[in-house]
């Protein structure tokens, strides 16, 4: 096919097929709308499930607070949060639906995050700051006070044993502190790891931990650490750069796993929190977090076996589990996703700020997220709002429709469907008004005909779920596009209508002369075709396909049921299997001229000329009627084929003057044989019998 078919045909079909693509059948339409493109629409007060549904979200109230970000959060047994930030290092204390900012006085204005933090059986607070390494402990009433100081950069976690030892893993050097009721400190295990980022016991007082860059998962059993120096047993090296967060339930560990680029690769915290928490000058902080390709949360049973659960495109930074739920939160997400470990569904809890970074729950529910960019606080509530509403995306009929028909939807429960329609993409005030309340599926879309269309959904009661939804409607039938055919190999710009590789459907031995073309039908009808042919001096054309129309966009023609000669081809196309009989409609298209040549070159009589001891030579003319002359040969005396020449030099016209010059023949008789083809190597043969004196 030419460019220009090209041209021509990819302007027509992106005309023709703005919104094609998701129309069906002709007679009754149907317009299906679920999964992602149900997403597509304006969401209030609604969240997804990984298996399309809708739903209405758990009511979320906002609490504002001053800091840029909420880096870490805990809860005592009272349900009480507490939030840790960044930047300036604060301790939050939500109270009553209030922000309380604990007063730990001037000694921590040179920390920049507070990096984990952990509630003791008795409701204490304790909150590490770094870079300082210091730990600060918060009573119940609020009182802080400095609890200890380690010799560490980074302070990932703190966990408590069954007896309220306190644990705390640290890096950049991979250790873990024991620190005792009076702040005393030792270090318990000293690994070759950088980092220990995770921590948690199990319910036999085990203590499993996570590192970084080696995405190790190690524990020292309850015995081991009743030891000076207690041994870690490796549970499982993962292929991957980190091993961030961990939680227990009934003997089951959850691990939060992560995959690093480039291995363990230096961070900056400002990376995460925005370009103003970076001083001029201020030492860089060394981390394992940049370069994550995503993360996985991996179930290990108490046998040590170990199931993936869940992919995350991000990194996980932290999980929860409670019951069949799996709380999780991911780096850069504005969410926090649940998993039905269960039903292997998910769904989520979605915010307005860039990032949920971290989560609480109470009572083996969603509680509390902390965000980051900017900083704020959302309580969760275990019930659903009173209303969601779901405005589709604009719906695309690719053509001014003809009659609506039935709106229809899958569902759990009640709910309130409107629709709307106009002949502008985006709605404007062309557009109709909202329609009368449709609450029964398989009703009447009552909307006036246009090209487009919208529906809005509003939930009616708090347990419904939304899965699909269907409009039915009829278009006005458009006539079928076709474009670009060709007949033949393509060359040098041109056709070569000589050239023949498909099988005729008769004979399987017999080559047959390709016939394609280009088309499509902005319905998204199917198209059958019939291809004719016509002799440039013929006035009748004649159907190629003598039976049954062609289903496909080509054709095997039979040049040899066809004498030489100059020819077009023309295709029609009709939309009739998609419609009512007398309904249909079709187009055509007239092939350029292409050529059947079966005749070679025809040899005018032979001469010789000088026919005496030294140079004789051997001329006549040759003609061709369709084709021009390619080449000639000869051989004399039954020699080998030697190339002929003609009288200006170049075979390159439908008429030449042979002219081949023989030296050196012995005096005698002699006979030449005379080969001359045409471009299309039909060749013709003649002979001359002479005597040289």
């Amino acid at each position: 096919m030419t460019s220009r078919y090209l041209t021509i045909f990819t302007v027509l079909v992106a005309f023709l097929f703005a919104a094609a693509t998701s129309v069906y059948a002709v007679s009754g339409r149907t317009r299906r709308v679920e999964g992602m493109e149900l997403l597509k629409g304006d969401m209030k007060n609604l969240y997804a499930t990984s298996k399309g549904e809708l739903h209405l979200n758990f009511k979320m109230d906002k609490v504002e607070s001053k800091a840029l970000s909420l880096w870490c959060s805990a809860m005592d047994t009272k349900g009480t949060p507490y939030f840790g930030t960044g930047l300036k290092a604060e301790i939050y204390k939500l109270e009553e639906g209030k922000l309380v900012i604990i007063d730990i006085g001037d000694k921590y204005l040179a920390d920049m995050v507070v990096s984990t933090m952990a509630c003791d059986g008795n409701d204490n607070l304790y909150a590490a700051f770094l870079p300082s390494g210091r730990i600060v402990k918060v009573t119940p009433e609020g009182k802080a006070e400095e609890f200890a100081n380690l010799p560490e950069f980074y302070i990932w976690q703190i966990v408590f044993d069954r007896n309220g030892g306190m644990y705390v893993a640290t890096g950049p050097a991979g250790r873990i502190y024991y620190i005792g009721a009076d702040g005393a400190k030792k270090v318990v295990y000293d690994s070759d790891e950088d980092n220990i980022v995770s921590m948690a016991f199990d319910n036999t007082g085990d203590l499993y931990f996570g590192t970084s860059p080696g995405a190790i998962l190690m524990k020292i059993t309850a015995t081991e650490l009743k030891k000076e120096k207690p041994a870690a047993k490796v549970v499982y090296d993962f292929p991957m750069t980190d091993v961030r967060s961990m939680d227990f339930q009934d003997g089951v560990l959850y691990v939060g796993v992560n995959k690093i680029g480039g291995g363990g690769a230096s961070y900056d915290y400002s990376d995460e929190f925005g370009e103003s928490y970076r001083a001029e000058g201020e030492r860089p902080i060394e981390a394992f977090l940049m370069g994550y390709e995503g993360g996985i949360v991996f179930r290990v049973d108490d046998r040590g076996d170990i199931e993936g659960l869940y992919n995350s495109r991000n990194p996980v930074t932290q999980i929860r589990i409670a019951g069949d739920d799996l709380y999780i939160a991911a780096a850069g997400e504005n969410k926090i996703y649940k998993y039905d470990i269960g039903k292997r569904e998910q769904s989520y809890f979605k915010i307005e700020e860039k990032q949920a970074h971290t989560f609480e729950l109470d009572k083996g529910r969603l509680s509390v997220i902390g965000t980051t960019d900017p900083g704020v606080i959302y309580r969760v509530d275990d019930r659903p709002v009173q209303e969601g509403v779901l405005t589709s995306d604009v719906l695309d009929a690719g053509t001014t429709v003809q009659r609506w028909g039935t709106l229809k939807w899958e569902s759990d429960g009640e709910l309130i469907f409107q629709t709307r329609s106009g002949d502008t993409e985006k709605p404007d005030s062309t557009w109709s008004d909202w329609s009368e309340e449709i609450k029964e599926s398989s009703a009447a879309i009552k909307s006036p005909h246009a090209r487009f269309i919208q529906f809005r959904v509003t939930w009616a009661q708090p347990d419904a779920s939304l899965k699909n939804v269907d409009l039915s409607y009829v278009t006005r039938n458009v006539r079928p596009v076709i474009a670009g055919i060709t007949v033949g190999k393509p060359k040098n710009g041109g056709l070569d209508s000589n050239y023949s590789d498909m099988r005729m459907s008769n004979d399987e031995k017999k080559p047959g002369l390709p016939v394609m073309w280009q088309a499509a039908d902005p319905n998204g009808d199917t198209l059958e075709f019939d291809v004719f042919y016509k002799g440039e001096k013929e006035t009748r054309w004649k159907k190629a396909n003598h039976d049954d129309p062609v289903p496909g966009p080509v054709f095997p023609l039979n040049p040899d049921l066809l004498p030489s000669g100059k020819y077009r081809v023309k295709v029609v196309a009709s939309d009739k299997p998609s419609n009512p009989e007398g309904d249909h409609l079709t187009r055509e298209l007239i092939s350029d001229v292409f050529i059947i040549d079966h005749d070679g070159p025809a040899i005018g009589e032979l001469s010789a000329q000088g026919v005496k001891k030294g140079i004789s030579t051997v001329t006549g003319s040759l003609r061709d009627e369709i084709s021009d002359i390619k080449r000639v040969e000869y051989s004399l005396d039954g020699m080998e084929w030697k190339a002929g020449t003609c009288e200006d030099g170049i075979f390159d016209n439908q008429t030449e003057e042979l002219k081949i010059i023989l030296e050196d023949a012995a005096p005698g008789e002699h006979t030449i044989v005379v080969r001359a083809y045409d471009d299309r190597d039909n060749m013709t043969a003649a002979h001359l019998t002479f005597t040289i004196k």
